[in-house]
């Protein structure tokens, strides 16, 4: 299908992380997913998710209410959004010299804008007769939601020379759940302690060390939506970042998480 893009995952001995960073482990899990794309517009994407449920090894000490991704049986979901990018500032002058890496070298100031509705069916969900109880109480057979998302990306720099040539800042407002935005401004105290579906500030700020090496810093936010106490840190992450500039657009980035406890290194090709 033209300007389509349809994924299909299978995973055994799967894990799942939710947004306080606990691990859930799941034996196995697949899903289907059509998702329409573009850089602005109207878009949608319909899906259908399986999961056999969390494994008898998994720790519940810590952490809240299960992740949607965790729970038992088959889920269906489909969205309708609308997406808007704005390009308010570019610098467009031709440089000399070769960047480290090119989908880094254009300074700008971009904006962009998520708003869409979410319809999901949890009574295609299974499991045993205590969890189907459990999930009857929890979740209606079909739910309709709401959510949005606000951004700003801000480079300076073409990241040429060896120094002080590429700074980059992002910082994206994230609204998953409309529904429990206004049931805690309604009534915090009745609200689920379940914060999975909070507003959230995402922060993102690059540099460059020199030459074709920069650190990064990737933080997330859980905002009171009440405003009476201060934004709780949710997710904390340093990298460090080589762009090899014989490759173009491949980056070998290693990255540690204190809050989860666990780093890695990976290859990224085509990541802006």
């Amino acid at each position: 299908m033209k300007h389509h893009d349809l994924h299909l995952q299978a995973a055994w001995n799967d894990k799942c992380v939710d947004r306080r960073g606990a691990y859930w482990n799941i034996p196995h899990a697949a899903s289907v997913d059509l998702v329409s794309h573009g850089f602005s517009g109207i878009a949608y994407r319909v899906g259908l998710y399986h999961s056999s449920g969390i494994s008898e090894d998994s720790t519940r000490e810590g952490a809240g209410q299960l992740p949607l991704g965790a729970l038992p049986g088959i889920c269906g979901q489909a969205a309708l959004y609308w997406e808007k990018k704005k390009e308010i500032w570019k610098d467009r002058r031709s440089q000399p010299h070769k960047p480290f890496n090119l989908l880094d070298s254009c300074p700008r100031v971009l904006l962009s804008g998520v708003i869409g509705g979410l319809v999901t069916a949890e009574n295609l969900r299974g499991g045993d007769r205590q969890e189907r109880l459990v999930l009857r109480d929890s979740f209606p057979r079909i739910s309709t939601d709401l959510f949005t998302s606000a951004g700003i990306s801000t480079q300076l720099g073409h990241f040429q020379r060896w120094f002080l040539d590429f700074s980059k800042l992002d910082a994206h407002l994230n609204i998953g759940s409309v529904n429990t935005l206004a049931m805690s401004l309604h009534n915090s105290n009745q609200l689920n302690k379940d914060f999975s579906n909070f507003p959230n500030v995402e922060v993102t700020f690059q540099q460059q060390v020199a030459g074709p090496f920069c650190a990064r810093v990737d933080s997330r936010f859980m905002l009171d939506s009440t405003f009476k106490k201060r934004p709780s840190l949710q997710d904390l992450t340093y990298s460090f970042e080589w762009s090899p500039e014989s490759f173009g657009a491949l980056k070998v980035v290693a990255w540690y998480s204190p809050m989860r406890n666990e780093g890695m290194m990976e290859f990224r090709l085509l990541e802006k």
